[in-house]
């Protein structure tokens, strides 16, 4: 006779009812055990075209519950694997194409982007990586924090590239009420003055940088600059796969 739990016996597929956690406690999680040749399928649709000259075509997967939950777990675990060895890479590229940019950038030679040649494949093909600076900046909150940047790079580089927004946001109270809400329905499809607002509303005054900070950066001296990136949040550069074939283009 085969244990319930599938464990010592042959596996079936009946569900195990008695899942307990090493607590004791009932499990959330039920166990299925397939059986050897259960299947599963699903159609996988695929799309050519746009508009009257789109075709699609629908196919039929099919395969085995149990080698689809080997599969599975093997690309996850591979996939957790690569994601790591991709971000090392990734940073490897950053920090090898930043200092590059910093030192061409104070020679009146700034580039956003740069695309770094590795080996050639044995199809031919360039193997290559894209490595762009992003224009995003993520500021602190406080006004404290922002007097400190202030201070940093100066009145005149400040008032250039930094802006306070107004923000209007629903108030929590009023979302999470639906009396509330349904009032605020009500009163938007009318026109409402500055009491309306604030019945429904809180205003909110937020720091931001204006487009272009990535090139601007680089009229402070280098220490300035550093001092900057000291207070402020610069998103990391965005690396991609930029293979080519050298044969069609550079």
């Amino acid at each position: 006779m085969s244990n319930p739990c599938g464990m010592t016996g042959p596996l079936h597929n009946d569900t195990d009812k008695k899942q307990l956690t090493p607590g004791g406690e009932v499990s959330e999680m039920r166990n299925l055990f397939p059986a050897d040749d259960e299947e599963t399928f699903y159609n996988k649709s695929t799309s050519v075209g746009k508009g009257k000259d789109k075709v699609t075509t629908v196919e039929k997967i099919i395969r085995k519950v149990k080698d689809t939950v080997r599969d599975f777990v093997i690309a996850s675990t591979n996939e957790a694997s690569w994601k790591l060895q991709k971000e090392e890479n990734a940073n490897l590229l950053r920090a090898y194409v930043g200092k590059i940019r910093d030192k061409n950038a104070y020679n009146n030679d700034y580039q956003k982007t740069y695309r770094v040649t590795g080996i050639v494949a044995s199809s031919g093909l360039q193997y290559g990586a894209s490595v762009a600076q992003q224009d995003r900046v993520t500021l602190p909150k406080k006004e404290t924090d922002i007097a400190i940047i202030k201070k940093v790079v100066g009145d005149k580089f400040f008032n250039a590239h930094f802006s306070k927004d107004i923000c209007i946001k629903i108030k929590k109270e009023v979302l999470e009420n639906k009396k509330l809400s349904k009032e605020l329905a009500t009163d938007l499809s009318a026109k409402f003055g500055a009491e309306g607002l604030k019945k429904y509303f809180t205003k909110e005054e937020v720091w931001t940088v204006n487009d272009g900070m990535d090139k601007a950066q680089y009229e402070l001296d280098d220490a300035t600059r550093k001092l900057l990136r000291e207070q402020v949040t610069f998103y990391t550069d965005l690396v991609t796969d930029a293979t080519f074939d050298p044969k069609n283009h550079l």
